[in-house]
């Protein structure tokens, strides 16, 4: 398995705009080959997407 961990720096007052926008991608995120989950975690001024991928074939 592979672990993502993304910091997402957030315009200060756009949080609710950003995490909508972050709603409208999750199909997007989940269609991709290999995806597991993800989960967006709030830190202050950011937001922190940590995702787990399962490795492709070789």
């Amino acid at each position: 398995m592979i672990l993502e961990v993304a910091i997402l720096d957030v315009i200060p007052g756009q949080e609710v705009k950003f995490e909508q926008a972050f709603s409208q991608a999750q199909p997007l995120i989940a269609s991709v080959s290999g995806y597991i989950n993800h989960d967006l975690k709030s830190a202050s001024r950011n937001r922190i997407d940590i995702s787990c991928w399962s490795p492709g074939k070789s």
